[in-house]
């Protein structure tokens, strides 16, 4: 006797019972890419919100206090032309929580978003201690965020004499806005709220972990590096790439290092590129949010001041 087939791989259904839906099926796209999709459309919803006290609010983040000269004259001009336009701005120097050169640069820079988040302001400008901005840098910076959406800006960064572009691509000055790969962190302006979705802090402390790592990790998560070739921020030196010590001599690295902690613990540079200048504090840094000292009147014995004197000149005659 033959056995009939039975298919038991399909469930027979009750007459009077539909089956059930099929689940919907994603050619195009794949599981992976639909959570990035809506971990993207959550990104986009927070950064609509009102999550900082005043808008176009600016913290500068300084990494470190090691000020080489001029530096520290030429963000402070920044600042107060920032605050003129009627844009709050707050400036707190970072403190060197670094061992050994950038072992805790990461760190450091975590320390400033940190303090960002608890301010509520909106934006941070990472900025190192050897640059010059141009006084207009961060209104310039601003404007592109309301031109072009752009929550990452850099503007123009070059080294001092040469000229030599530290960002890529490298589209010429005064070219208009671009976006970019990558630019050195001599100064970075970003958009807080973007660092809402990395609580373990954004930055790696590792040395390798250089600008393109960084900024790929931003690419990721769909923000991208605007750069506005208008404004130059030259460098007073060339930027140290510590992976770059690699290639030398064990005596050269440690002459290399050697400067490098010479210069750490040399005390900042706060004075005026013109030793001639009165916005000075007590303890001899520019200062252009202070007054300058003005002359009081000479006060007569009567309490009125001479030049104020209510007897006639000598040559009018007295009234009867």
């Amino acid at each position: 006797m033959t056995t009939p087939f039975v298919n038991t791989s399909v469930t027979p259904f009750a007459p009077n019972v539909p089956p059930p839906p099929s689940p919907p099926v994603l050619y195009s796209i794949a599981p992976c890419a639909v959570e990035s999709i809506e971990y993207r459309m959550r990104m986009r919803q927070e950064e609509k919100g009102w999550s900082h006290s005043r808008p176009n609010s600016v913290l500068i983040w300084t990494i470190g206090n090691h000020w080489k000269p001029g530096a520290w004259q030429h963000v402070l001009d920044m600042m107060k032309y920032t605050v003129d336009q009627g844009i709050y701005v707050e400036l707190r120097e970072g403190q060197d929580r670094c061992f050994e050169y950038a072992d805790a640069l990461g760190v450091m820079r975590n320390e400033g978003i940190f303090l960002a988040e608890n301010l509520g302001v909106e934006w941070i400008c990472l900025l190192e201690n050897d640059v010059w901005p141009p006084k207009e840098t961060l209104v310039r910076l601003l404007q592109h965020h309301d031109l072009h959406r752009a929550n990452i800006l850099v503007p123009y960064m070059c080294e001092m004499g040469t000229g030599r572009p530290l960002h890529g691509p490298t589209p010429g000055p005064d070219t208009g806005f671009h976006w970019m790969k990558w630019s050195v962190l001599s100064m970075l302006m970003v958009k807080v709220c973007i660092f809402k979705h990395y609580r373990e802090g954004f930055w790696d402390t590792a040395i390798g972990a250089d600008e393109g790592y960084h900024f790929q990790k931003l690419f990721r998560d769909g923000y991208y590096l605007g750069m506005d070739s208008g404004v130059q921020v030259p460098t007073l030196a060339r930027p140290n790439y510590p992976l770059a010590t690699n290639h030398l001599t064990d005596a050269d690295r440690r002459q290399h290092w050697e400067y490098i902690n010479r210069a750490r613990l040399s005390p900042p540079d706060r004075r005026p590129l013109d030793p001639n200048a009165t916005m000075i504090d007590e303890h001899g840094s520019y200062n252009p949010f202070i007054r300058p000292p003005q002359e009081t009147p000479n006060v007569t014995s009567a309490g009125t001041p001479a030049d104020q004197s209510t007897s006639p000149p000598a040559d009018v005659p007295a009234g009867k």
